[in-house]
């Protein structure tokens, strides 16, 4: 801001941005000082008011003013937490003999009650059983498949050594298998 001495115009702006002019008036406009005076003042009024938040914020998490302003829900507190302590960290001892009886008396009682299964675990264990039985079945009808390939392998090769002995001896070791012999007097 460029001001020159006996002049009501003031130019703002450097030399690359163009310039602003306005007019000012002397009486109506403040002065440098007074706008200095004014932004110290309205910083003070800010760091005292930081200052008091501050304060504010430190005592409402110090215990000490808290219960110095409730001491009636502090003891209550403090009571409740002390018997919660004691209860967990003082708690007697069971001697062996009562965890025996207790277990005892656990392991009868869900013996006697049925265990209530929800619907979607019966539902997954009848198709987990269906399941288990068509891979059973599956199973064996595929071993028994295996077995009749096996004998029929075998009894193919059974007949072709047959064809063979008969092809190298002859004729004369009779019918093959599957023919029917001929008699005399017979049609067939």
């Amino acid at each position: 801001m460029d001001q020159t001495a006996g002049s009501n115009k003031i130019t703002l702006g450097t030399s690359s941005t163009p310039a602003r002019t306005g007019v000012v008036r002397a009486n109506s406009d403040r002065s440098i000082e007074e706008i200095r005076q004014n932004i110290e003042q309205k910083r003070s009024e800010i760091t005292d008011t930081v200052d008091q938040l501050g304060e504010k914020l430190k005592e409402s998490f110090d215990w000490r003013s808290y219960v110095s302003d409730h001491p009636f829900v502090a003891v209550g507190g403090a009571a409740l937490i002390g018997f919660y302590l004691t209860r967990k960290l003082l708690k007697p001892r069971r001697s062996t003999m009562e965890e025996l009886v207790e277990t005892l008396i656990r392991t009868g009682r869900d013996a006697l009650v049925p265990q209530r299964k929800s619907m979607l675990m019966t539902v997954l264990g009848l198709a987990g059983k269906y399941a288990f039985d068509q891979y059973q079945k599956q199973q064996q009808e595929s071993a028994e498949q295996q077995q009749q390939d096996e004998q029929m392998q075998a009894f193919q090769a059974a007949y072709q050594q047959l064809l063979l002995q008969q092809q190298a001896g002859g004729q004369e070791s009779g019918p093959l298998p599957g023919e029917r012999h001929r008699t005399v007097g017979s049609d067939f």
